[in-house]
């Protein structure tokens, strides 16, 4: 969480986030994202083995 806050490790954080939900990097994250709590759920899912988002 203390990375989001570090303007230059923002970028990664949201290009992870984007990855985990397949968005592609020239898009934006739709408005109003909760981008930590919606990483730490994407990757629950993928540990528990679902591919669904």
């Amino acid at each position: 969480m203390g990375l989001i806050r570090h303007p230059e490790h923002r970028d990664k954080v949201i290009s992870y986030l984007k990855n985990l939900k397949g968005i592609p990097a020239n898009q934006p994250l739709p408005n109003g994202t909760p981008i930590i709590s919606e990483i730490l759920r994407l990757e629950s899912l993928q540990g528990a083995g679902k591919t669904t988002v």
